[in-house]
């Protein structure tokens, strides 16, 4: 029987208890909307690309607001600041990550073209509660990298 190192298994023990709020509640749930990295959901939620030139448009949410334990199918409106939509052969990716936590999401959400400048990212797998940090990539062709970045709390 193999024993993890003392500082690694405190790590270990210890690496979700931070979100967690203290309870004697067996059932305590996970309450990050006070963070000031989240922003609230709502139905057709706008975030601006990091360099200001484009906007994403949340257009549909399966389940909305978004869950843990369910498969989140999200589609989604990218367009220049003018608004005119992305091309449809933007490649388009979807990074979930908790950043307090170190980790992803156990699989990579597939963009799927819909036209007009909407895509289809699914699926959206938010296995943990707490603070999510997502990351829209999108390359037009032959141009410059667009960067969509957002943080939600994901009850539980």
């Amino acid at each position: 029987m193999r024993l993890l190192p003392l500082p690694l298994l405190v790590v270990w023990l210890t690496a979700c208890a931070t979100e967690v709020p203290a309870s004697t509640d067996a059932g305590a749930s996970v309450s990050c909307h006070k963070d000031p990295r989240v922003v609230a959901w709502q139905p057709g939620l706008q975030v601006q690309s990091t360099d200001g030139s484009a906007k994403l448009q949340f257009v549909a949410a399966d389940p909305s607001p978004p869950a843990r334990d369910t498969t989140n199918v999200w589609r989604v409106r990218l367009s220049q600041a003018s608004g005119l939509p992305l091309a449809e052969d933007t490649t388009v990716t979807l990074a979930p990550f908790m950043p307090d936590h170190g980790h992803g999401s156990m699989s990579a959400p597939q963009a799927e073209a819909k036209g007009k400048g909407e895509w289809q990212l699914a699926p959206v797998n938010l296995f943990m509660p707490g603070v999510w940090r997502f990351t829209v990539t999108a390359l037009p062709t032959g141009g410059a990298p667009l960067t969509f970045v957002w943080h939600l709390c994901i009850d539980g």
